[in-house]
């Protein structure tokens, strides 16, 4: 009872959970189909405004409808010219032409000419729309209405003479009690040929119903089964809402449909098996993980040394190259940090540690540098063993007097004598200074860098040379005593290469 007692009730706590946690996920995922179905109707109803002024565009930027949209008005011009057309890319839309008061002079539907009451009836349901393209009113919401350029003088061009600014109101209205997706636009002229005196533009208006056709293109494009629109809030039980909004904030409309919920059929379905599993799981899983977790530290373990030695030297235990060309990469992706400096390190005289005394006294040398690196270095800087007897180091310097301070400090702290089996040597180095910069890449700093390098060796060695700078600083040691220099000399020509 000791052990049995215990171990049932953790089961049941664990079985518990588990049946928790499956009807949380099943009503997660219900969530979030209702949520991308909203979102997909909503850019459904979006794409249904929006298509309407890019439709409008040829029509209302159009010398001949300036010049028609004028009393006499040209009935059948208009129907060949414009009614049609949106007819035939609409189906079921309502065009009107108004004229600079407002008043009605043409309007197309249903493949022919709508009378002036066509108008009158949905008139009072434009009129703040009409306004806001006159420039006599404000939308509240303006999420995807298309006003600009309202106080933009017209621009001319070279390309066509002219370019009205582009007014045009488009958003969700109830009109004549219904939802429908609305697009007003003034119409301009395109060249000089035809005047239009600014703020008296007829106006071009399309009407686009949501209607049976809009719900059928839901469902077929986005799934969304049943959908119905109504002036209520309420659907049938288990329908999602989605209110429709103008421009003014009021609701146009409720989208009801009937929601895909996925999560409650897995659910229906799988529930029995879910419990099953989770017993065998649990059960499973106690066995298990006494098993797997000493194989998991061990492999752990593993891991990080395998990363370690693909990264560090063997010998010195410092980064090696390629982690070195790692970091060189981020510090010059950082837009050149201010003060960043890299430093390419030669060692003097190790050749003839390794000749003389063989590789193992080689080895303990460059041990012994890059333990002498590691304490002049600070905290933040990276120093690295690319291979040989060629150290780098990247340091957030600061300023110039930091990398002479550290270039001395380097220089000073490896001439120190170095213990070997059986004696002692002295060995030095040479410095190779470049400041990072963004506007260069990593294969450019590394060259200027090995530049400087070189420069530092052919001037004497146990020095530094800092490219693109006109200064040196010597310091060299002798068997006597160590002295130090502070060399500046402006070899304009000839250092303006090496840089």
């Amino acid at each position: 009872m000791q052990v049995v007692v215990p171990v049932g009730m953790v089961t049941a706590f664990i079985i518990t959970v588990l049946v928790f946690g499956l009807f949380s996920a099943a009503k997660r995922s219900d969530d979030i189909s209702i949520d991308r179905q909203m979102r997909a109707a909503r850019q459904a109803v979006i794409e249904s405004i929006d298509d309407l002024p890019v439709a409008q565009l040829p029509f209302a930027i159009w010398d001949d409808m300036v010049v028609k949209a004028r009393r006499p008005v040209d009935m059948e011009w208009f129907r060949n010219n414009s009614g049609s057309s949106f007819s035939y890319q609409f189906p079921g839309i309502e065009t009107y032409i108004v004229d600079s008061k407002d008043k009605f002079l043409y309007g197309f539907g249903k493949f022919s000419n709508l009378p002036e009451s066509s108008y009158t009836k949905i008139e009072r349901d434009l009129a703040h729309l009409v306004a806001a393209v006159r420039t006599r009113g404000e939308l509240k919401d303006v999420s995807h209405s298309k006003l600009y350029g309202t106080s933009r003088p017209p621009q001319p061009t070279a390309s066509i003479g002219r370019i009205e600014h582009i007014v045009v109101a488009a958003h969700l209205a109830r009109v004549n009690g219904r939802a429908a997706a609305v697009s007003i636009m003034r119409i301009v002229p395109t060249s000089w040929a035809v005047s239009q005196k600014p703020g008296e533009e007829p106006l071009f208006i399309s009407v686009r119903y949501l209607n049976a056709a809009f719900l059928k293109n839901l469902h077929r494009r986005n799934l969304i089964a049943a959908a119905t629109l109504d002036l209520k809030p309420a659907g049938r039980e288990g329908e999602a809402t989605m209110p429709l909004r103008g421009a003014q904030g009021e609701v146009v409309a409720y989208l009801h449909w009937q929601p895909e919920l996925p999560g409650t059929v897995l659910l229906r379905n799988m529930s029995g098996f879910a419990i099953t599993a989770g017993l065998i799981t649990v059960t499973t899983m106690l066995f298990l993980t006494l098993r797997l977790t000493g194989a998991l530290q061990r492999l752990e373990i593993s891991e990080a040394l395998a990363h370690a030695r693909a990264t560090h030297d063997g010998l010195t235990g410092l980064p090696n190259r390629s982690a070195f060309e790692h970091r060189l990469t981020q510090a010059v992706r950082a837009d050149g940090k201010a003060g960043t400096a890299l430093l390419l390190l030669d060692l003097d005289r190790f050749k003839a540690v390794n000749d003389g005394h063989g590789h193992s006294a080689g080895d303990a040398v460059l041990v012994a540098v890059a333990e002498r690196l590691r304490q002049v270095t600070t905290l933040g800087d990276m120093v690295a063993r690319l291979g040989g007897d060629e150290f780098a180091v990247v340091s957030e310097v600061g300023c110039d007097d930091h990398v002479d301070r550290l270039c001395h400090a380097i220089i000073s702290a490896v001439a120190q004598q170095i213990e070997i089996s059986g004696g002692t040597v002295v060995v030095g180095v040479s410095i190779g200074v470049q400041f990072l910069s963004a506007a260069l890449t990593e294969s450019d700093h590394m060259s200027a860098a090995d530049m400087a390098l070189y420069r530092a060796k052919s001037e004497g060695r146990g020095m530094y040379w800092v490219a693109g700078d006109d200064h040196r600083l010597d310091y060299r040691l002798n068997s006597d005593r160590q002295k130090s220099s502070v060399t500046r000399a402006l070899q304009r020509n000839e250092d303006t290469r090496i840089g």
